[in-house]
């Protein structure tokens, strides 16, 4: 009986299975067609976002509780439960930053974040608007929220913090912005003149760029 229902379920299924693969395999190879670069983009992304989201996190971790062995901030029972909470809404805010800057970077920029694979055109929109790191920013919120959700030390999610943003400015500001600069021209320096790179509203046109983070030219 168990071999007649098995042998029925798999006739059943696999006409399923084949069509849904047969139209996964059909729209990647549209998609590479439309663009020769899907590939590229697509592990490059991949690979840094592997590195980015478990590789530094993990390494943080393994750090920090090296150095510290023993509280240093002792956390009531309801700071515990806020830090907690304000955890888990950093992970997702964090991660959805970074994957409202990818899609912007991906569809408008026909690029990634990848190294290997940058932006084709300067990128003003989304997230872009109200800031030029919205990346850098995502990533600090990210790691801040999982290393207390993983270590549930205040002290690791600190020092963590700062070991990540720290080297990530001193990136942005002295490689990153002057490559952009030598490859967008004035078009970037207009840009850096207009939008902050960390604090959004905090430059000359507030109002133009919460226009432009809900429409687009």
């Amino acid at each position: 009986m168990n071999r007649c229902n098995k042998t029925l379920w798999g006739v059943s299924i696999s006409p399923v299975l084949s069509d849904l693969h047969n139209q996964v395999i059909s729209f990647l190879s549209q998609k590479h067609r439309q663009n020769p670069d899907f590939w590229h983009k697509t592990i490059s992304f991949a690979a840094e976002s592997f590195f980015y989201f478990l590789v530094i996190p993990f390494i943080l971790l393994f750090v920090g509780s090296r150095i510290f062995t023993e509280p240093v901030f002792v956390l009531s029972t309801n700071q515990f439960r806020f830090m907690m909470i304000f955890s888990v809404l950093a992970v997702f805010y964090g991660l959805f930053l970074v994957a409202f800057a990818v899609r912007e970077l991906w569809i408008y920029g026909y690029g990634s974040p990848a190294v290997h694979a940058p932006p084709q055109k300067l990128v003003t929109t989304g997230p872009y608007a109200l800031f030029r790191n919205p990346l850098v920013i995502g990533n600090l919120i990210y790691y801040a929220g999982i290393i207390f959700l993983v270590s549930g030390s205040l002290e690791i999610c600190l020092l963590s913090f700062v070991a990540t943003a720290i080297p990530a400015y001193f990136y942005h500001k002295y490689i990153e912005e002057p490559e952009l600069e030598k490859t967008f021209g004035d078009e970037y320096a207009d840009y850096k003149r207009d939008v902050p790179g960390l604090i959004p509203f905090v430059e000359r046109k507030p109002i133009q760029n919460l226009k432009q983070y809900f429409f687009r030219k």
